[in-house]
């Protein structure tokens, strides 16, 4: 007959499962935006030369199976899995390897259980630094087991081991950050951080409604905070009602200028995107992509190229990132969708999406200065009447801006084309403080107020 699990035994395996149940739920209801983040920073390939050219260096296997682990975060609810599971074995792994030890120590079985569990917690404290490489505590993991696999080996193997291990988890633990040669930052899960990255993993799955019901929540006063919460008021057709309801950074609240990393031109580029000016969204995800410090692809960014060469129509440059894609686990269906458009004029232009991007985008190719965006809105306006969302931006950057005649100038735009039973109430709201002579104490007027120190 098999024995009963001892009491230490079931102690051990509620440790394991209520980790594994506290981990997988942390990431998948509280923080899916850490998820998103990790993912888009990185393309795992299926192919043998991607794991050779992680094999051939100090630390590639653990960064290797890191990336594998976060590829499956595109699916929320396993990638949070995957983490519990991670977890669980580095407890497991760091019980064994101090249990080993008990009987020749004065380590005691519940001290070694105790420092386990502290382990994976301490992991998921550093974890809140968004740059900490999911392969930190993979190689971790691998360190401890393999301390627990030499105690109970031959010393000869120890001569195997060692090293294996040493070379699969590389040298200093920095290797697994994603700015080479700097540490993590130790602030933990920074409420604001993590509130920006939020709405950009909001956007990135078009949940309008969410984003602007938090943003009433939780106010962050950044330029990035501040495109977000137009884009979504643009898409849920509020921004010509409510833009000045929310905090307005500057001239830059609605389209951020350049800024050289892999985060604060994200929902910048998502709004070009959407606009119509599917030039600029190609050079800002050319640019977030190549700003991401350990030269990693981005799935996410690989797609927005492809999706801005398709309506574009460079079908053979659009070919080749396909082909990459297709390497892949969670974005090789879509290319392989997308491959099928390649050439085919016909059923690009009825597309649900980039036949309207076609009838939106400038009908020629040109460069601009960034303050010059407001003209850039006005010409993509022009060039379709239909392009509302270009008209609402268009009035909306003179606003940020104080251009009080332009803006008097184009409102018979928004009257003729803008669809509007009534005069929307930021236009209402700025058309009053621009007849009154002192400012009222309205939306558009305390922006005023405390941009151009007006009284």
């Amino acid at each position: 007959m098999k024995s009963k699990p001892s009491a230490q035994q079931c102690l051990s395996i509620a440790v394991s499962v209520v980790l594994s149940l506290g981990a997988w739920l942390f990431f998948w209801l509280l923080h899916p935006e850490w998820m998103s983040f990790q993912e888009q920073n990185q393309l795992f390939l299926w192919t043998g030369d991607y794991l050779w050219q992680r094999l051939t260096v100090a630390g590639g296997l653990a960064d290797w199976m890191g990336e594998f682990v976060v590829q499956f975060f595109r699916v929320e609810w396993l990638g949070a899995a995957l983490m519990g599971v991670l977890f669980v074995l580095m407890q497991q792994a760091g019980r064994k390897a101090l249990a080993l030890t008990a009987h020749r120590s004065l380590i005691t079985h519940h001290f070694s259980l105790l420092v386990s569990i502290l382990l994976p917690l301490c992991f998921l404290w550093l974890l809140g630094d968004e740059n900490v490489l999911v392969a930190l505590p993979v190689a971790v993991t691998l360190v401890l087991g393999a301390v627990a696999l030499m105690r109970r080996t031959r010393w000869w193997w120890w001569l195997l081991i060692v090293p294996a291990t040493a070379w699969a988890v590389g040298g200093p633990w920095t290797t697994y950050y994603h700015i080479p040669q700097h540490g993590p930052d130790l602030s933990g899960w920074n409420s604001e951080k993590w509130e920006l990255l939020r709405q950009d993993y909001l956007i990135r799955n078009e949940r309008w409604g969410e984003l602007l019901q938090r943003a009433k929540e939780h106010e962050v006063k950044t330029p990035f905070w501040s495109n977000s919460v137009n884009l979504a008021l643009a898409m849920t057709g509020g921004l010509a009602d409510h833009q000045f309801d929310y905090w307005q950074s500057g001239e830059d609240a609605l389209l951020m200028t350049m800024i050289r990393d892999n985060v604060s031109n994200l929902p910048t580029m998502e709004a070009f995107w959407r606009l119509g000016m599917v030039n600029s969204a190609q050079r800002y995800a050319s640019d977030l992509q190549e700003s991401i410090l350990n030269a990693r692809k981005s799935g996410r960014l690989e797609q927005r190229i492809i999706e801005c060469m398709v309506v574009n129509g460079h079908y053979d440059l659009a070919r080749k990132h396909l082909a990459l894609l297709k390497k892949s686990l969670f974005y090789r269906s879509w290319a392989e969708q997308t491959e099928q458009l390649l050439g085919n004029e016909a059923a690009i232009q009825a597309h649900p999406l980039y036949g309207q991007l076609r009838r939106l985008r400038y009908k020629e190719n040109f460069l601009y200065n960034y303050t010059e965006i407001d003209k850039m809105l006005a010409i993509l306006f022009q060039g379709n009447k239909q392009n509302k969302m270009a008209l609402e931006y268009f009035l909306g950057q003179l606003l940020l801006k104080g251009d009080a005649q332009t803006f008097v100038q184009a409102l018979p735009w928004a009257q003729q084309h803008g669809g509007y039973q009534v005069m929307p109430m930021v236009y209402q709201d700025a058309v009053q403080c621009m007849q009154s002579r002192q400012l009222p104490d309205t939306p558009y007027g305390q922006y005023v107020k405390r941009h151009f120190n007006e009284k």
